[in-house]
Protein backbone atom coordinates (compact mmCIF):
# COMPACT_ATOMS: atom_id res chain seq x y z
CA UNK A 1 0.00 0.00 0.00
CA UNK A 2 2.85 2.37 0.82
CA UNK A 3 4.48 1.79 -2.57
CA UNK A 4 1.25 2.68 -4.39
CA UNK A 5 0.84 5.83 -2.29
CA UNK A 6 4.44 6.93 -2.94
CA UNK A 7 4.04 6.22 -6.66
CA UNK A 8 0.92 8.39 -6.83
CA UNK A 9 2.62 11.22 -4.90
CA UNK A 10 5.68 11.01 -7.18
CA UNK A 11 3.48 11.13 -10.28
CA UNK A 12 1.52 14.18 -9.05
CA UNK A 13 4.68 16.09 -8.13
CA UNK A 14 6.39 15.16 -11.41
CA UNK A 15 3.37 16.09 -13.56
CA UNK A 16 2.83 19.40 -11.76
CA UNK A 17 6.52 20.29 -11.90
CA UNK A 18 6.69 19.70 -15.65
CA UNK A 19 3.68 21.94 -16.24
CA UNK A 20 5.17 24.75 -14.17
CA UNK A 21 8.51 24.61 -16.01
CA UNK A 22 6.86 24.29 -19.43
CA UNK A 23 5.05 27.62 -19.04
CA UNK A 24 8.30 29.45 -19.79
CA UNK A 25 9.25 27.29 -22.77
CA UNK A 26 8.07 27.08 -26.36
CA UNK A 27 6.85 23.62 -27.30
CA UNK A 28 6.67 22.79 -31.01
CA UNK A 29 5.13 19.47 -32.01
CA UNK A 30 4.80 18.17 -35.56
CA UNK A 31 2.23 15.44 -36.20
CA UNK A 32 2.80 13.09 -39.14
CA UNK A 33 0.22 10.54 -40.15
CA UNK A 34 -2.87 9.77 -42.15
CA UNK A 35 -6.61 10.25 -41.80
CA UNK A 36 -7.03 9.88 -38.03
CA UNK A 37 -4.27 12.40 -37.36
CA UNK A 38 -5.74 14.69 -40.02
CA UNK A 39 -9.03 14.75 -38.14
CA UNK A 40 -11.17 12.11 -39.88
CA UNK A 41 -13.45 10.23 -37.53
CA UNK A 42 -15.09 12.48 -34.96
CA UNK A 43 -18.30 14.21 -36.00
CA UNK A 44 -16.85 17.52 -34.78
CA UNK A 45 -13.42 18.36 -36.24
CA UNK A 46 -12.40 20.19 -33.05
CA UNK A 47 -12.64 16.87 -31.18
CA UNK A 48 -9.94 15.17 -33.26
CA UNK A 49 -7.02 14.05 -31.12
CA UNK A 50 -4.56 16.46 -32.74
CA UNK A 51 -6.83 19.42 -31.98
CA UNK A 52 -7.23 18.25 -28.39
CA UNK A 53 -3.45 17.96 -28.12
CA UNK A 54 -3.10 21.48 -29.57
CA UNK A 55 -5.52 22.92 -26.99
CA UNK A 56 -3.66 21.16 -24.16
CA UNK A 57 -0.21 22.30 -25.31
CA UNK A 58 -1.39 25.88 -25.75
CA UNK A 59 -3.00 25.83 -22.30
CA UNK A 60 0.46 25.18 -20.88
CA UNK A 61 2.19 27.84 -22.98
CA UNK A 62 0.57 30.34 -25.37
CA UNK A 63 3.75 30.41 -27.46
CA UNK A 64 3.57 26.68 -28.21
CA UNK A 65 2.23 25.18 -31.42
CA UNK A 66 1.17 21.85 -32.87
CA UNK A 67 1.72 21.57 -36.62
CA UNK A 68 -0.51 18.99 -38.24
CA UNK A 69 1.08 17.69 -41.46
CA UNK A 70 -1.16 14.62 -41.59
CA UNK A 71 -3.15 13.84 -44.72
CA UNK A 72 -5.58 10.99 -45.35
CA UNK A 73 -3.94 8.10 -47.21
CA UNK A 74 -0.43 9.27 -46.39
CA UNK A 75 2.28 7.43 -44.52
CA UNK A 76 5.45 8.89 -43.09
CA UNK A 77 7.19 7.83 -46.32
CA UNK A 78 5.09 10.39 -48.24
CA UNK A 79 6.51 13.17 -46.09
CA UNK A 80 10.15 12.31 -46.73
CA UNK A 81 12.31 14.48 -49.04
CA UNK A 82 11.97 13.82 -52.79
CA UNK A 83 15.35 12.08 -53.06
CA UNK A 84 14.62 9.66 -50.19
CA UNK A 85 14.65 5.98 -51.07
CA UNK A 86 13.72 2.96 -48.98
CA UNK A 87 16.65 1.15 -50.56
CA UNK A 88 19.23 3.76 -49.52
CA UNK A 89 22.46 2.12 -48.34
CA UNK A 90 24.30 3.36 -45.29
Amino acid sequence: MTKIFLTIIFFVVFATGNTLFAQDKVINIVVLGSSTAEGYGPSVYANAWVNQLRRYVQSISNKSTVHNLAKGGYTTYHLMPNDYSLMKKY
